[in-house]
């Protein structure tokens, strides 16, 4: 495992992330069904050209990438725990997170910024989404961690944050062990197919990284 310490959306994270299965699809390679077929066809394809397919934000999107920090300092303040910030923790050339933040070495920390209305079906019913649930699982199992802190920030409200500490959960990560199998040995099944006909990968994968850090 290898933590690659830069900044989030920038070039450098655009072009490690090309090609690998992440976190933010972790329900889809859980499930491993068509849904991650379409993944791989997908990675296979940004290994391929160089190109990411998903660099789109939208509006709710940059709210939250504007707030989280603001957020990642109301949290420290209220726990007292010190937030490490990095760009991306690779497991491997196919796998790998963006986490928001690092605590020690048995916690991360995932952070949402959502708009009001959203804020508000949180406070009333408090229940995590399940894409988010699964990114939080698929953090842990990348980074080695038992447990996870999920928040929600929103400053129209008071309290305008709030906290709830997430354990590892062995069953869903089992299962998302099998898919992120299924899901590299595709990708790299439908590679060989490819180059094996004349088209190679794009260099754009190896060229201009930059260089790890050893957690």
């Amino acid at each position: 495992m290898q933590i690659h310490n830069f900044e989030q959306h920038s070039d450098d994270w655009y072009r490690i992330r090309l090609g690998k299965l992440t976190a933010s699809h972790a329900t889809t390679i859980k499930t491993a069904g068509q849904g991650l077929e379409t993944l791989c066809f997908d990675l296979a394809a940004e290994r391929l050209t160089g190109l990411a397919k998903d660099n789109f934000q939208t509006p709710a999107m940059q709210q939250g990438n504007e707030l989280e920090d603001n957020a990642r300092t109301l949290f420290e303040l209220q726990t007292g725990l010190t937030v490490k910030q990095v760009g991306f923790v690779e497991l491997d050339d196919y796998i790998g997170c963006s986490p928001d933040g690092l605590l020690g070495d048995d916690a991360g920390i995932e952070i949402k910024c959502p708009q009001d209305n959203t804020f508000t079906r949180y406070l009333y019913d408090g229940k995590i989404k399940p894409e988010y649930y699964g990114q939080m699982q698929m953090n842990m199992l990348i980074t080695n961690r038992p447990h996870w802190y999920y928040v929600v920030y929103n400053p129209h409200f008071n309290p305008s944050i709030i906290i709830k500490q997430v354990l590892a959960d062995g069953e869903y990560q089992e299962a998302l062990g099998l898919g992120l199998a299924k899901g590299k040995n595709r990708i790299q099944e439908i590679l060989t197919t490819i180059e094996g006909r004349g088209v190679l990968a794009s260099t754009s994968l190896n060229s201009n990284m930059p260089t790890p850090s050893t957690l």
